[in-house]
């Protein structure tokens, strides 16, 4: 199945054109300022060099966070625009998922936290363990203020963040805190890692709108 997939959820965007688990063609670029711009000339970039027509995509598969709010609705449009003429599935998968996956792959690690910046001085996280050659979200996205963070984390788990540079000082401090293991560099989301887990077949799929976490809705940490 030929699959466009699309994330702007972090500071590097990136769009892959995938024939099921075959990667055809990505694209990354970080200029926030012309998301909307570059995206599409990604595309047709990447249609040219993997030979596909538009007509010819059977599937579209969007980052939906939790980040970059106005970088998700872009995404977002841009999918359902281009599946709408051939009535084409827009599937959401979760940007964590996708950072959890890289952190297994890459860093060997079975047992993650992803978390991130959520403004209003707060992080939000989630918890996923390797089961079946996948990362499995332990627990729904949740909110915890900076100083809790660290009794919330579960033991054991590691920590990675596509927000790196802006929690670099907090994260420091927490290891050297509460000794919690930290990857100490952003660990970004793919667009060719979100293909791969929406072509799974264990995969049930996200809606396709932007995950946004805010205190007043958000479900709140367990206490620790």
């Amino acid at each position: 199945m030929i699959t466009l997939a699309i994330d702007q959820s972090s500071v590097q965007a990136s769009a892959a054109l995938l024939d099921g688990d075959c990667l055809l063609a990505q694209r990354d670029w970080q200029d926030d300022r012309s998301r909307g711009s570059r995206l599409f000339g990604c595309i047709d970039e990447m249609l040219l060099q993997a030979r596909v027509k538009a007509e010819s995509l059977e599937r579209f598969v969007v980052g939906v966070g939790p980040g970059s709010y106005t970088g998700l609705r872009t995404s977002i449009m841009a999918a359902r625009a281009m599946a709408m003429p051939g009535r084409k599935p827009v599937l959401g998968v979760s940007s964590g998922d996708a950072i959890a996956e890289r952190a297994n792959a890459e860093y060997g690690e079975r047992f993650v936290t992803v978390a991130g910046d959520a403004r209003r001085s707060q992080l939000w996280f989630r918890h996923y363990e390797l089961r079946e050659e996948r990362m499995t979200p332990l627990d729904a996205w949740m909110l915890a203020s900076p100083v809790s963070f660290g009794s919330i984390c579960r033991p054991g788990f590691c920590v990675a963040t596509p927000d790196w540079p802006r929690l670099c000082l907090f994260f420091e401090a927490e290891m050297r805190r509460s000794g919690i293991r930290v990857i100490a560099h952003s660990v970004l989301p793919q667009a060719s890692i979100l293909g791969r887990i929406a072509g799974n077949s264990a995969f049930r799929g996200e809606a396709a709108e932007p995950v946004y976490l805010h205190a007043a809705v958000a479900k709140p940490a367990p206490a620790a």
